[in-house]
């Protein structure tokens, strides 16, 4: 089972071509951040994306927000604060005031879009609106107190968010208060990005609520502007009170080494992984089959990470890779069998 193409996974899902990278911010975090491993596992784990570094993932489908949130979970737990944004529709009567989007940008180059109002509706006639449909996973992340939301006017989101879908959004951080308590002569977020950004900033001010933020396909360049303002409300946020980056105590580090069912980062790390399975293989010979059938067996988080195409695009090169290495090596009989 092959994974669909890039191209083809893009034109079924309506999402246009990626556009010019120099419409976006491109200001590094003051601070080193571990978010890069992030990107690569999204990048990995089978979610098509609307546009690359920075990379933007429009997620429509319950599943979808399943996945995302679980590599958030599981391998982003040094990410404490992200920058949120909330698109409304104002085309739309059904249910009018409901946020239609909502933004995360969980760092400086990566934005994640979710399409909650088609999440929580029936288009069927009439429409009908299920609150209790919004996933459970983005509910506890909006609402859980160890994770900060960041945006110029999250007091306002929170509000329709708690009107509309039932959901509290706690522990955010309103950049407009913000700025008005520490005297800044502007609040609002383009002024906000300017002053923290420089003249490289790009414009966030720009009024989208006229656009249709339910469709199937989306205006490319809209995307482009409300993914700017989930970027500068996380690099503004940085500037203006200097998150420092946690440093790990030992006792995470040695958790983090006893951790088998990590995704690996590199070939080194998927040798290092696989070697764990020369015990169960070793002195027999193994299929192909039987080998990949082994390897999910063995790490059943990756299913929680990856889509069963990306999974099994990813365990066949891993597979692949460790014969070019030699360290399987193919017996008389066809088969595959591990090097002692």
């Amino acid at each position: 089972m092959l994974a669909p193409r890039q191209s083809d996974s893009r034109k079924e899902a309506g999402i246009a071509p990626s556009g010019d990278t120099s419409r976006f911010f491109y200001i590094p975090e003051i601070v080193p951040s571990s978010t890069d491993r992030l990107t690569k596992l999204f990048e990995r784990s089978g979610l098509v994306a609307l546009h690359k570094d920075p990379h933007i993932y429009i997620i429509r489908r319950r599943d979808e927000v399943d996945l995302a949130l679980n590599i958030l979970c599981l391998y982003g737990q040094d990410v404490k604060a992200c920058g949120f944004a909330a698109q409304y529709s104002t085309v739309r009567r059904h249910q009018a005031g409901a946020p239609s989007i909502l933004q995360l940008a969980l760092s400086h180059r990566l934005c994640l879009f979710f399409q909650v109002y088609n999440m929580c509706t029936s288009w069927g006639q009439p429409r009908t609106f299920h609150r209790d449909r919004l996933p459970t996973n983005l509910k506890k992340l909006l609402s859980s107190f160890s994770f900060s939301k960041v945006g110029a006017r999250i007091a306002y989101d929170a509000i329709m968010l708690q009107k509309h879908y039932a959901v509290y959004l706690n522990n955010f951080v309103d950049l407009r208060s913000l700025a008005y308590a520490r005297g800044l002569p502007t609040t609002i977020l383009g002024g906000l990005s300017y002053i923290y950004g420089g003249p490289t900033h790009m414009p966030v001010e720009e009024d989208l609520s006229g656009d249709d933020w339910d469709a199937g396909s989306l205006k490319q360049n809209s995307v482009f502007t409300a993914a700017n303002k989930a970027f500068a409300s996380r690099m503004i946020l940085d500037r203006m009170v200097c998150i420092p980056d946690p440093m790990p105590c030992l006792d995470q580090i040695q958790r983090k080494k006893n951790d088998m069912k990590k995704i690996p980062e590199d070939e080194d790390d998927i040798a290092e992984a696989l070697l764990i399975l020369q015990s169960t293989l070793r002195g027999r010979d193994a299929s192909l089959e039987s080998i990949i059938k082994t390897i999910k067996t063995r790490h059943p988080r990756w299913k929680m990470v990856m889509t069963e195409a990306a999974l099994q695009v990813h365990v066949e090169g891993v597979v692949s890779d460790w014969l070019k290495s030699r360290k399987l090596i193919v017996g008389k009989n066809a088969k595959v069998r591990t090097s002692v």
